[in-house]
């Protein structure tokens, strides 16, 4: 998901909870901020996600792209990701030697 648009239809593009694998929704910000006794001139909370599961997921941001890169990154994905292109790259190099390759594993047999 990191290199899909962080907004489709002007929505925020979020992967779905990876606990209970339903939407999220995001919060937070200028948008849903009013002046308090407490907070009159901040501008707005922090964005965070929110699922019906009890996921609260927060960095602290005020940049809802960075949030939503934060939240749409998934490390086990990133990882499948990166060596399923070392698994693509040694298929190119292999391309053209198959022959090669085929008379080495009958060696081995």
């Amino acid at each position: 998901m990191e290199n899909k648009e962080l907004f489709v239809d002007g929505k925020p593009n979020l992967m779905h909870c990876p606990f209970c694998g339903k939407p999220v929704e995001i919060h937070g910000g200028p948008e849903e901020w009013s002046p308090t006794f407490y907070d009159p001139d901040s501008g707005g909370d922090p964005y965070y996600v929110d699922c019906n599961c009890g996921l609260h997921f927060s960095i602290g941001c005020r940049e809802i792209e960075e949030v939503i890169k934060a939240w749409n990154h998934r490390h086990e994905l990133a990882r499948l990701s990166n060596l399923l292109e070392q698994v693509a790259e040694e298929i190119e190099n292999l391309h053209g030697r198959e022959t090669e390759v085929s008379e080495k594993i009958r060696q081995l047999i």
